[in-house]
């Protein structure tokens, strides 16, 4: 479960939900989404100002612990399957995945992608 607040305000105003297991990472996206990664190996796209769940993405076999936007609709996903994965135009149901095997057990291995752009 993700609650979103209103510092302002002091309260949540909405609640995302859809994860089996506990999300472990978000990354903001544009127009109004938000990404969350989870223990139960899936990836939700959401629109924050709706809750609505507008996407749900499987692609690990394990923990996703981090995300990263690149512009151009490519997110990547660390997991502690060993795997980094680029989901090209993410946004697209019919979205293309690259994925990386890495010794790396954590999302420390994303300084190594930052900047990057893939084609």
């Amino acid at each position: 479960m993700i609650k979103i607040w209103d510092v302002y305000a002091e309260k949540h105003v909405r609640i995302l939900k859809g994860h089996k297991d506990g999300v472990k990472c978000l990354k903001l996206l544009p127009s109004f989404k938000l990404a969350s990664g989870s223990l139960d190996s899936s990836i939700i796209i959401w629109n924050y100002n709706t809750s609505e769940c507008i996407q749900i993405i499987n692609g690990h076999s394990n923990s996703i612990l981090g995300l990263e936007f690149i512009p151009n609709d490519h997110l990547i996903s660390c997991s502690t399957d060993n795997f980094l994965k680029v989901f090209f135009s993410f946004n697209d149901k019919n979205y293309s995945i690259k994925q990386i095997k890495t010794n790396h057990r954590n999302k420390h291995v994303f300084k190594l992608f930052k900047g990057m752009e893939f084609i």
